[in-house]
């Protein structure tokens, strides 16, 4: 809300009884005949103080007065407003009464002037003026539409000066702006947009003009119009009957004058406020969930000061009242609270329209205001801040909206869920959370409840988006579901996975909420890994068969697991390093720690499928005690992926160099150029390899059995090996390995391969005379059956 210092002004000398001032306008300044103590008062020209008596505007010290306007500390003195010379402006552009849709934009104007005598605030913007010379009397409309800032509109008569306004709106925001005034045929008037706090914005602005409307007390040549005007000879105000404000039967004595007899004013036909329309309040300033608080001054820009009774109150509400709308996107209980007042203000619910008639609940205490009422989606509330007994004070207005609700739980038993943010369940109360400064009021959000069923580390993935839907964790103490106790947040741009990692303590409530960012939805996968202990972003390397050891120390690790809780109970709060191990075939596998300087464990651990470490899936260990090596021989698959992790003992760190031995084949019978052929077949074999890529001889997954030759060369020389399939359905590769540095069958030493598709196979390769070589027969994607097998020596 903008604050400007007239409408404070404004507000103390209405209180003190001295004045009425118009901060926003859109009719002619008031002249002798309009103000509080004008024609039709109890105070006015017809009593002791009005235009006729010893101190009116006829005596020495008046309007006409010999020297000037006032008395002699007035305007013309040396100490008054018409001392100093005035600023001024200039005309960009000229304009006439069908001058309709003009198209501009003040930014293109000259900052000149700050301050205009019609408007009790600054406007430090640039200035767009326009000059406008009327061919004839008329009532002149401007308007000015489709501002994108806050400009203000003025009208200066005969010169472009900072003091010649005579009529100006200022509409709080961008708000269009309207101003009527009769303009007199060959005067000059200026036409002027200018930007409060500095505004620069484009604008439409239009013109209208009409017959001149008939003023008040009478008829041409009277009050206000043209000469002999005001206070000068009749037959004009002031002057003689039958004029008004003269003589019996004068204004407030019969029927039918205006304000009539008693009982009083609004009484009976043709009384001039018996037609008036029940008086409303305008919500210009919107309130929602995100954008929920507001500090103002019911007397300020905007405010109106029509309401004195609600439908809900008997109180008397004669101060001038400020209203916000706010439209409910939830069902449920809202609370709106008024703080932070000097004087007593009071708060109004209005539901549907901004009208007392509509009241729905009040706050109406002497202190600070709270109400709570039961909101409905897609209903619009007013929200309105009234002044109890002309009450004027500053104010802060907060809504404080329902929280969000748990749609679904979760559990380290029940830990995935397939969903959508949009669909039934989800909720679209979360406008902001306090772990960071997006705005996600437009989107719905779906919650999940958690609770940790005991000490250690977690985390929950978001995973299969379309759209960029963000993932939030919240504390749930209390049950609260609050964006306000955010305690992480996960908000990668577009459809990227979202992931949270925490630390919790057995027992301990959470929320997970599902939150669309930009108002996006999306169909996504949520899991939650509990007892959680690393994942590929946490490797420090990788071990394999063909480069088996690394060295390291696991100073550089983190230490995020204190307790394996899937393997021998201990403590291993020191750091970790993790190694990642994937193997070619399965079989036993045996890890080795050595050269130690301290106390540091070994665990081998199942990765699981989305390779997240949960400590509840470690499968063996070694705890040997001091400086002692650490080994574990345990049978792995090659269907699995897994860490190999190097843990301290009660906090402690050292080198090391880990090492893994691989299983390897053993033949099933010896082929040489002498017995050169067998007849027989895959399934007499065992399935132990799967993967003979690691020497580049071939991509394929030979899951069916495996049958083994060894070979040992007499002479060097070249041999060709044949492999003849009795059934050409069943898919047979032929491998041809050379001897690992212990002398044993390695896939990983593979030197050649046939693998064509259902094909009869064959090899030929050099052999070095002493060499040992291992022939294998596998089964592609599973198959076995029967073959002849044949080797050529030359």
């Amino acid at each position: 809300m903008q604050f400007r210092l007239l409408a404070v002004i404004c507000s103390l000398t209405f209180l003190l009884g001295l004045s009425a001032c118009p901060f926003s306008t859109t009719t002619p300044l008031p002249d002798d005949d309009d103000v509080a103590t004008d024609d039709d008062d109890a105070t006015d020209d017809d009593d002791a103080t009005d235009d006729d008596d010893a101190t009116d505007d006829d005596d020495a010290t008046d309007d006409d007065d010999a020297t000037d306007d006032d008395d002699a500390t007035d305007d013309d003195d040396a100490t008054d407003d018409d001392d100093a010379a005035p600023s001024t402006c200039s005309s960009s552009a000229s304009v006439d009464c069908g001058t309709s849709d003009l198209s501009g934009n003040n930014g293109s104007g000259t900052p000149d002037i700050d301050v205009w005598n019609c408007v009790g605030w600054q406007l430090t913007g640039p200035e767009m003026v326009f000059e406008f010379v009327p061919t004839e009397s008329a009532t002149v409309t401007v308007t000015s539409t489709g501002q994108t800032d806050d400009l203000d509109l003025l009208i200066l008569e005969n010169t472009c000066a900072s003091d010649a306004c005579i009529a100006a709106d200022g509409v709080a925001g961008n708000g269009d702006e309207n101003v009527e005034f009769d303009a007199v045929a060959g005067t000059t008037y200026y036409i002027v947009l200018d930007g409060w706090d500095g505004a620069v914005a484009d604008f439409t602005l239009s013109m209208s003009c009409g017959p001149t409307g008939d003023d008040d007390d009478d008829i041409a040549p009277d009050d206000d119009d043209i000469a002999p005007d005001d206070d000068d000879t009749a037959p004009d105000d002031d002057d003689v009957a039958p004029d008004d404000d003269d003589v019996a039967p004068d204004d407030d004595d019969v029927a039918p004058d205006d304000d009539d007899t008693a009982p009083d004013d609004d009484d009976t036909a043709p009384d001039d406020d018996d037609t008036a329309v029940d008086p409303t309040c305008a919500g210009d300033t919107p309130l929602d969930c995100a954008t929920n608080t507001d500090t103002g001054n019911n007397a300020g820009p905007g405010s109106t000061a029509d309401i004195e009774t609600y439908s809900c109150s008997a109180l008397s509400e004669t101060g001038a009242e400020y209203a916000y709308s706010f439209l409910a996107a939830f069902d449920g209980d809202l609370t709106v609270s008024l703080t932070g007042m000097t004087d007593d203000l009071d708060l109004f619910i209005l539901e549907n329209e901004c009208d007392p008639d509509s009241c729905i609940a009040s706050g109406t205490t002497v202190s600070d205001e709270s109400v709570t009422f039961t909101a409905v989606n897609g209903t619009t509330y007013y929200f309105v801040v009234d002044g109890f007994n002309a009450a004027v004070s500053d104010y802060t207005i907060t809504v404080d909206c329902p929280t969000c609700s748990e749609g679904f739980a979760l559990d380290c038993s029940s830990n995935t869920d397939s969903y959508n943010n949009g669909s039934a369940g989800s909720t679209a109360l979360n406008g902001d959370y306090s772990c960071n400064t997006l705005d996600y009021s437009a989107a719905p959000e779906f919650v999940y409840g958690f609770t940790a069923g005991s000490d250690g580390e977690y985390r929950v993935d978001l995973t299969g988006l379309s759209a960029d839907v963000d993932l939030f964790l919240l504390d749930a103490t209390g049950g609260d579901c609050d964006p306000s106790a955010c305690l992480d947040d996960s908000t990668a741009g577009g459809s990227s996975d979202e992931s949270i990692v925490f630390t919790a303590t057995a027992g301990a409530e959470y929320y997970f909420v599902v939150d669309g960012f930009a108002g996006n939805t999306s169909d996504y996968d949520i899991s939650v890994t509990c007892n959680y202990c690393g994942d590929d972003t946490l490797v420090e390397d990788t071990l394999d068969c063909v480069a088996s050891s690394v060295t390291g120390n696991n100073s550089t690790g983190s230490s995020d697991v204190d307790v394996w809780t899937g393997c021998t109970a201990g403590t291993n709060d020191g750091p970790e390093l993790f190694y990642e191990f994937s193997p070619t075939i399965s079989g036993d596998y045996t890890f080795d720690l050595t050269g130690l300087s301290a106390d540091i464990d070994l665990f081998v651990v199942d990765a699981g499928d989305n390779g997240n470490c949960n400590t509840d899936s470690c499968l063996d260990d070694s705890r040997e005690a001091g400086s002692n090596d650490e080994s574990i021989t345990i049978s792995l698959s090659n269907e699995s992926t897994y860490y190999v992790v190097v843990d301290g003992f009660s906090g402690n760190t050292s080198d090391f160099t880990l090492s893994v031995d691989c299983p390897e084949c053993s033949d099933d019978f010896n082929l040489n150029c002498v017995s050169s052929s067998d007849d027989w077949s895959t399934a007499f074999g065992s399935n132990t390899w799967e993967d003979y890529t690691a020497a580049g001889c071939g991509a394929t997954t030979e899951t069916g059995p495996e049958y083994v030759y060894v070979f040992t060369a007499a002479a060097d020389g070249d041999v060709t090996i044949d492999l003849d399939i009795d059934d050409n359905s069943n898919d047979l590769d032929l491998f041809v390995l050379g001897a690992d540095s212990g002398g044993g069958c390695d896939p990983a030493e593979c030197l050649e391969s046939s693998i064509d598709f259902s094909l009869d196979e064959q090899v030929t390769l050099s052999v070095l005379a002493g060499e040992t070589y291992y022939v294998v027969v596998d089964g592609y994607d599973g198959d076995s059956g029967d073959y002849l097998i044949t080797m050529s020596c030359i």
